[in-house]
């Protein structure tokens, strides 16, 4: 089992300004999440700007991403095709150039209804034998599901499985639901930017999928919370959750905040996304700048910005 857990984050895709691909910071960006603690580390999620990357790009970083993480965690690759078909294509492709486990994005342009989106998972699971991740958000696409919609998938499945839950409310509620249901059949992880981090973990989940710009103090809310010092990982997420809840509401916002970090950080030249996109206003990201101010130290411990 590869037991993906802990701090699982989804890599932004590095621009140059004219908008290439820059493979030199993707390589940086990996070392470093591993450096901060990551326990595996994502590609092709909404974060990865997926829906502006050719095929083409999507295998080149793929590439880089195992050379930089040289076996040290697990590469996970998000297939985001609506197309089952197409999807079960890039499932064997992305294993057969040595990923180590698959992530599903479920279909988003048509609303399908939960039964098409369980054959769609179990199918695209069962076309390999990679560890799955089934990317549960009905707010970007999908349908809304039950835990017993997971039983069936579970029931249908070989794989080593996971359930990546990120409904826009409820998510712990659901991850206390399914993990009562299923127990250790199912390992549970939570996008959302890493909040509600205290409450997945007392439900039963096992890691959570945020952005990558700030690994490590997720990483020591964790190390905490599982050593029993509670009180202080409670304390330490306070200071971040003003700047989680401030980072992700606003359409455009989120990629660009990330990549705002990345780059004072030394790892991206540029936070370029590709156009077309919609960032907020100067004033959003100077109110967002002033919130990290207050994990600098624990981002990068020892140096001076």
């Amino acid at each position: 089992m590869l037991n993906i857990k802990g701090v699982v984050p989804i890599l932004q895709a590095p621009f140059t300004n004219e908008g290439a691909l820059d493979y030199e910071d993707l390589y940086r960006e990996v070392d470093t999440a591993i450096s901060d603690g990551a326990g595996a580390v994502t590609l092709f999620g909404t974060g990865t700007e997926f829906f502006m990357l050719s095929d083409e790009e999507k295998r080149n970083m793929i590439s880089v991403t195992l050379k930089a993480a040289k076996g040290r965690v697990p590469v996970i690759a998000s297939v985001t095709r609506d197309s089952t078909y197409l999807a079960i294509k890039d499932a064997k492709l992305y294993k057969d150039l040595g990923i180590d486990a698959l992530m599903n994005f479920p279909p988003h342009f048509q609303v399908p209804t939960p039964e098409q989106v369980r054959n769609h998972v179990i199918a695209i699971a069962n076309s390999t034998d990679l560890p799955f991740i089934i990317q549960y958000a009905p707010g970007a696409g999908g349908a809304v599901m039950t835990p017993d919609d997971f039983r069936i998938i579970r029931e249908s499945v070989k794989n080593e499985l996971y359930i990546k839950v990120e409904p826009p409310m409820g998510a712990v509620q659901m991850i206390k639901s399914v993990h009562e249901m299923m127990g250790e059949d199912v390992q549970l992880l939570c996008g959302m930017g890493g909040s509600n981090l205290i409450g997945v973990f007392d439900a039963g989940g096992q890691g959570i999928m945020p952005g990558c710009a700030f690994v490590r103090p997720f990483t020591t809310v964790i190390d905490l919370l599982t050593s029993g010092k509670r009180d202080e990982a409670i304390r330490i997420y306070l200071k971040m959750a003003s700047m989680i809840e401030y980072e992700s509401p606003v359409a455009g916002s989120y990629n660009e905040c990330e990549k705002r970090i990345l780059v004072e950080r030394g790892i991206f030249k540029t936070a370029h996304c590709r156009y077309p996109n919609n960032p907020p206003d100067k004033s959003y990201f100077e109110t967002f700048h002033s919130l990290y101010e207050e994990l600098k130290e624990m981002t990068d411990p020892g140096i001076s910005y």
